[in-house]
């Protein structure tokens, strides 16, 4: 059985633009507490001005994208995705909240923050409505490629922004800023099931059952 925790930081400011609550879930593993305390730290320093919940989200639900359609329901509101593994800097939620708010009005689509990975490539730390996250993270995967095909569909109805002026930090082991630890191993063991879950969609959704299509199989993203 999963567990939630959750920390309230409702002090904002009257005339603040964020006028709503924005609801930061955080899933992550019993291994992962200690870094969860350097995102929670990080959090409570660089999100001035901002109306939010904090929702931890112990996964034990069999993968990233089961925990979250998990983690948010019920929730019918704003929701920004941050893993375990990032800390977020100065006036991050801010910068992505204007963005999202000009672009898209009716909060129909996707905000990306710069996460020094992937630098826009994916939408893999997203602030959008928690019925946008149920829409686009496709159930049909465990883990890997949801963000990839997330993304595609996102850009391809023009709901997907790049605001690279918030800012996280990726604390990857793949970028040499943590050690691979057990969480990380369990996601790579779906990674092959993951890959042949995309590409079949991709060629199904392109009517090239037949054909050979680009596998998405690209970590790094310039």
């Amino acid at each position: 059985m999963a567990s939630r925790y959750y920390k309230n930081q409702l002090n904002f400011q009257k005339n603040n633009m964020n006028d709503e609550i924005i609801y930061i879930m955080i899933p992550t593993t019993k291994e992962r507490r200690p870094r969860l305390r350097e995102l929670l730290d990080s959090i409570d320093e660089n999100t001035d001005g901002m109306k939010y919940v904090v929702c931890v989200y112990e996964n034990e639900d069999g993968g990233w994208v089961r925990a979250i359609h998990n983690a948010i329901a019920g929730i019918d509101g704003m929701v920004m995705l941050l893993g375990s593994d990032v800390v977020v800097k100065k006036d991050w939620l801010r910068n992505l909240w204007e963005v999202f708010c000009r672009e898209f009005p009716r909060r129909d689509g996707a905000a990306q923050p710069y996460d020094e990975i992937h630098k826009g490539g994916l939408c893999q730390h997203p602030l959008a409505r928690a019925d946008t996250i149920r829409q686009y993270l496709d159930q049909d995967f465990i883990h890997n490629f949801s963000d990839t095909w997330m993304t595609e569909m996102l850009r391809e109805e023009k709901k997907y922004v790049y605001v690279p002026n918030a800012i996280i930090e990726h604390k990857h082991f793949l970028i040499n800023k943590a050690d691979e630890d057990e969480t990380y191993k369990k996601v790579f063991e779906s990674y092959d099931r993951d890959k042949a879950v995309y590409v079949r969609k991709k060629k199904e959704r392109a009517g090239l059952a037949d054909k050979e299509v680009d596998d998405g199989d690209n970590f790094f993203v310039e």
